[in-house]
């Protein structure tokens, strides 16, 4: 016996893992893969039916506790594409939506992103010693406490980073 649990899948790359781990634990006939969504389970019509049949031709009931759907019967299996393209239209429509939000926002000035971090007080004399040959960058850094990638980034910001050489 193979027991599988999601309940907080929301990435796709999750949900796709767990899709396929559920396929290689129902091995044979008998066995039955219980999802309590089948949104859950799959994000879009395609690959719901697609991972449906491979678990039909390995004899594997499929059951979805929310759509309480049968994949045995004929009338279940079209529910199961009625309602996975449903399902997939409402996923779509939660992004356009959530996109239509951002660009909204942002065109009132609400939506900004994550406020930069202040400089550290020294960050300028600290890089100016940097830049005329006294301290490395790696020592500049950790005077600073800013890491090589902020570090530089700060730098060609402030147009402090050009060292002449």
């Amino acid at each position: 016996m193979c027991s599988l649990t999601n309940t907080r899948s929301t990435e796709y790359s999750e949900s796709r893992s767990f899709s396929t781990a559920s396929l290689n634990c129902a091995r044979c006939c008998g066995d039955t893969v219980i999802v309590e969504s089948i949104s859950r389970f799959a994000r879009n019509t395609r690959d719901l039916l697609d991972l449906v049949e491979r678990l039909t031709e390995k004899q594997v009931e499929f059951v979805s506790h929310k759509e309480a759907i049968d994949t045995t019967t004929p009338t279940g299996k079209f529910m199961l594409t009625v309602f996975a393209a449903v399902a997939e239209l409402e996923r779509e429509y939660i992004l356009q939506r959530q996109r239509e939000g951002i660009a909204i926002a942002k065109t009132k000035g609400k939506y900004t992103g994550r406020r930069p971090m202040p400089l550290p007080d020294n960050f300028e004399r600290v890089v100016t010693r940097w830049r005329a040959g006294e301290i490395t960058a790696a020592e500049d850094m950790r005077q600073t406490g800013l890491k090589p990638n902020t570090f530089y980034r700060r730098c060609s910001r402030t147009f402090l980073c050009v060292k002449s050489t």
